[in-house]
C-alpha cells in the first residue's frame, strides 16, 4: 500500500511542477554582477559577561571587503579593551574606561580591508580582576546568503518524514534556491512556498549531479519575492534517509 501511494504521489508531483513550468520560467532570467557584494546583515552575534581570566571571543567568515564592528557595554564596571583582528593581524583596538554601569554605551567601529574573504575575530579582555564587563557583540556586513549566519543548510531526513525551513526574504527582491540531494539513494519531495501560502515550486529530487557546462542545474530556481519563503522537504522512500543541503543567495535584477 505504501509503494502504490509514493508512485502516486511523484505523479501527482511530476504534474503540479509541469503547471508551474511556465511561473518558475518568467522568474529565471538575468543573472548577478560579479562585483554584487548581497545584503547587509548581522553575520555573527553573542552576549555575555567578561572576568578577568578568560577573554570573551566572537569570529566570523566575512565575505565582502567591508564590516561593521558593533560593541555595547550593558553592565558591569570593569576597564576593558576590545581587540579587533582580520585574518589574524589586530586592525583596532577599543577601550572602555572602569565605571559604573549607569546606561548601555555602543562603539561602532567600520573595517575596510580591501578582500573578499576574511576571517574577522572580536575579542574582549577585561583589565580588572574584581569587576566584570557585560557586553553586546554583533559583526554585521554583507553577504550573498540569505540563511541568518550561515552559508546553507545540511542534515538528514528520516524514511517518510518531513521538515520544513523559512527563508529570509532579500534585500533585492530575488533570491536564488538550490536544494540538494547528497546521498546516492536519497529521493525528496521539495515544495517552495510563498509567504502568501501559494505553491510556486513542486519537484521530486534525487542524487545531484552537477550539469554540463552551461546548463542550468535542476536543483536550483530563480524566485522574485518581497516576502519570506516556505521549504518542504519529504523523503518519499521509507527504507532510506535523505541527506540535504539547502543555499539561498540574494540576486540582482539586472532587467
Amino acid at each position: 500500500m505504501k509503494i502504490k501511494m509514493n508512485i502516486l504521489l511523484v505523479i501527482l508531483t511530476l504534474f503540479t511542477f509541469n503547471v508551474n513550468a511556465q511561473k518558475i520560467k518568467k522568474i529565471t532570467k538575468g543573472f548577478t554582477s560579479p562585483s554584487f557584494e548581497g545584503c547587509r546583515k548581522v553575520l555573527a552575534s553573542k552576549s555575555g559577561v567578561v572576568y578577568s581570566l578568560a577573554p570573551g571571543r566572537l569570529k566570523t567568515n566575512v565575505k565582502s571587503g567591508k564590516a561593521t564592528i558593533k560593541i555595547s557595554k550593558t553592565g558591569g564596571r570593569a576597564k576593558t579593551i576590545v581587540n579587533i583582528y582580520v585574518n589574524n593581524k589586530l586592525k583596532k583596538r577599543i577601550t572602555f574606561e572602569n565605571g559604573n554601569y549607569k546606561k548601555t554605551e555602543t562603539r561602532v567601529l567600520s573595517l575596510d580591508t580591501k578582500n573578499w574573504f576574511n576571517k574577522v575575530e572580536i575579542e574582549i579582555v577585561n583589565q580588572s580582576v574584581g569587576n566584570t564587563f557585560k557586553y553586546m557583540a554583533e559583526i554585521i556586513a554583507k553577504d550573498r546568503s540569505v540563511i541568518p549566519g550561515k552559508d546553507k543548510l545540511t542534515g538528514r531526513i528520516w524514511g517518510l518524514a518531513e521538515k520544513t525551513f523559512t527563508i529570509k526574504k532579500p534585500c533585492t527582491g530575488r533570491v536564488k534556491i538550490g536544494v540538494y540531494v547528497t546521498n546516492r539513494r536519497g529521493q525528496a519531495l521539495v515544495r517552495i512556498f510563498a509567504h502568501n501560502g501559494d505553491l510556486l515550486i513542486t519537484k521530486v529530487l534525487y542524487h545531484a549531479i552537477p550539469p554540463p557546462r552551461g546548463r542550468p542545474d535542476p536543483n536550483e530556481f530563480m524566485i522574485d519575492t518581497n516576502d519570506d519563503i516556505e521549504i518542504r522537504i519529504k523523503n518519499i522512500k521509507a527504507t532510506d534517509n535523505v541527506f540535504y543541503s539547502i543555499r539561498a543567495q540574494a540576486e540582482q535584477k539586472l532587467f
